[in-house]
């Protein structure tokens, strides 16, 4: 993302997200996630889920 120009922190998701095992995920600006798909894809690499997280803390997964 830092190569593409977006901003973004890595950290461990919300609890309000219902991941197990290991995962982390990429926090962006909801604004820049088209930029950052296109950016993961030119650089060769995939994403799993994509999820939008809101003021109360809750979460949704979106389809790109």
């Amino acid at each position: 993302m830092e190569r593409a120009g977006i901003s973004a922190i890595v950290m461990r998701p919300p609890v309000s997200i219902p991941e197990k095992g290991c995962v982390y995920c990429v926090k962006i600006s909801e604004k820049r996630l088209r930029e950052a798909l296109i950016a993961l894809n030119n650089a060769g690499m995939s994403h799993g889920k994509i999820y939008i997280l809101y003021a109360d803390g809750t979460g949704a997964e979106v389809k790109p």
